[in-house]
């Protein structure tokens, strides 16, 4: 094994060691996600028994040592839902994961006007949960979200929240036989049809490809689709978005059994649903833990992040899906400005034609801040109101020196 690769694994290795120590318990303010700022030499020696030293290099020598901007703000987690309020103009940020607690707290911010954050009351019975569908039920206006994670295991109940006046949440009765109880699907809500569709997942030790549909109108009832066609391969943490032009749902990406998809696949919502693959690969890395949204103005879904085999991305790619579908890409935006990430949420804000990011995993830290991608420009910038993370770290490696800086906080030597 070459010393460059070594280094490639202990870094993944130092990265989640960080975010457990750095996630050690729920936030009860939201505070800016940050990186040790004192360089902590790593003696390696024949990669066994690593010391770690730490130096003396004072805190107010990094420039992120302070967080930036309120404290009333959801603060840092990973594997929650966004959805856009429609109604009322406004994002709505819930649950996720933050070290060892499941949260359950919901959250809204303004998309038009003052851009402050505000906790929405979660009632006496609010569920905790990450990994999980959220989705906007319009016709009934209310939150729903199905299946995830919580403190105890996977889940297969929905929770719905109303959103005019003083929301509380509850579990919603519904008929027919559920799907099992799944980690990472992903869905979407069915305009037409008024119904959730809830497609993959990991359950029960599987990973999974079917897909399954619980009606909203009268007894909300689970129904398992037949679709015609060659499937997806089972997965989880793929993305899905609703296509309102050619009425199907469009899947994207996702991870199965050690390998990250970069393929795409429509399913239509008809009374005969099919499978059809739309794009494969090209220049598009796999991942999984990303986030896509669906462009009406463009005909287009734009897609951001998420998590490679052996990385966090920050790149944004673009699927247009007149004529032939193709993925196109400008370049990794937001280098150097926007940390990479995974399992984080985002929507759009069509009317401001902008895509709203927060929160997700890091490396090496939980983040809890915000960014906006203005499409027109495909600049970043941060979303106001909310408190910026550490600069995503960088290394690089010298053979010559056996040793890697890791950005300007962490290093180590590899030397025996």
């Amino acid at each position: 094994m070459t010393l460059h690769r070594r280094a490639q694994g202990l870094l993944r290795i130092i990265a989640i060691l960080i975010a457990l120590v750095g996630s050690a318990t729920a936030p009860s303010v939201a505070r800016a996600a940050r990186f040790p700022t004192a360089a902590i030499p790593i003696s390696i020696g024949s990669w066994s028994n690593p010391s770690f030293t730490e130096s003396p290099a004072p805190l107010a020598t990094q420039p992120w040592a302070e967080a930036i901007g309120p404290t009333n703000s959801p603060g840092p987690r990973l594997g929650h839902s966004a959805i856009l309020d429609t109604l009322r103009r406004r994002m709505l940020v819930f649950g996720g994961k933050y070290g060892s607690a499941v949260l359950g707290d919901l959250w809204a911010y303004p998309l038009d006007g003052d851009t402050v954050w505000q906790q929405l009351p979660p009632g006496p019975t609010a569920p905790q949960r990450f990994q999980h569908i959220a989705i906007l039920d319009p016709v009934r206006d209310r939150m729903l979200v199905y299946g995830g994670l919580d403190s105890v295991g996977a889940r297969n109940d929905v929770w719905v929240y109303p959103l005019s006046g003083g929301g509380t949440w509850s579990p919603l009765a519904v008929a027919g036989s559920p799907p099992d109880a799944q980690i990472s699907p992903c869905g979407i809500y069915d305009p037409i049809r008024d119904r959730l569709i809830v497609f993959g997942g990991y359950a029960n030790g599987v990973l999974r490809n079917d897909v399954w549909a619980l009606s909203l109108s009268g007894t909300p009832t689970w129904t398992r689709l037949q679709p015609s066609g060659l499937p997806p391969e089972p997965g989880m943490e793929s993305s899905a978005i609703y296509d309102p032009v050619r009425d199907c749902m469009i899947l994207a990406g996702g991870q199965a059994s050690g390998v990250s998809h970069a393929d795409a696949w429509a399913l239509s919502l008809g009374e005969q649903p099919a499978w059809s693959l739309l794009q494969t690969h090209f220049d598009v890395l796999g991942r999984g833990g990303h986030t896509t949204v669906y462009d009406p103005v463009r005909d287009a879904i734009w897609m951001y992040g998420g998590a490679a085999i052996d990385s966090y991305l920050y790149d944004v790619w673009k699927l247009s899906l007149s004529g032939s579908p193709t993925w196109t890409t400008g370049g990794p935006f937001g280098v150097n400005q926007v940390p990479p990430r995974a399992y984080h949420s985002a929507i759009l804000d069509s009317r401001n034609d902008r895509v709203i990011v927060f929160g997700g995993a890091g490396m090496g830290s939980t983040l809890g801040d915000g960014w906006v991608l203005q499409l027109s420009t495909l600049t970043w910038s941060p979303l106001p109101g909310t408190p910026l993370a550490a600069p995503a770290p960088e290394f690089l490696l010298d053979p010559g020196t056996t040793s890697i800086l890791l950005g300007q906080t962490l290093e180590i030597l590899v030397g025996g």
